[in-house]
């Protein structure tokens, strides 16, 4: 079908109200996010305990 144009909101509509179906607002992964500095950040956080009050 080369010619078919399909609008975002009516595939969003579709879904919702077809196949109970919701997205997400999606957002671009960095390279950044996977880097040996942002590992390390997020296993050292991990470590650290939570205060319960």
């Amino acid at each position: 079908f080369p010619d078919l144009s399909v609008l975002t909101s009516a595939v969003y509509r579709y879904t919702r109200n077809n196949c109970a179906l919701n997205f997400k607002k999606l957002e671009k992964i960095t390279e950044e996010r996977n880097s040996e500095r942002t590992l390390k950040l997020r296993k050292k956080k991990k470590k650290c305990p939570r205060v319960v009050g």
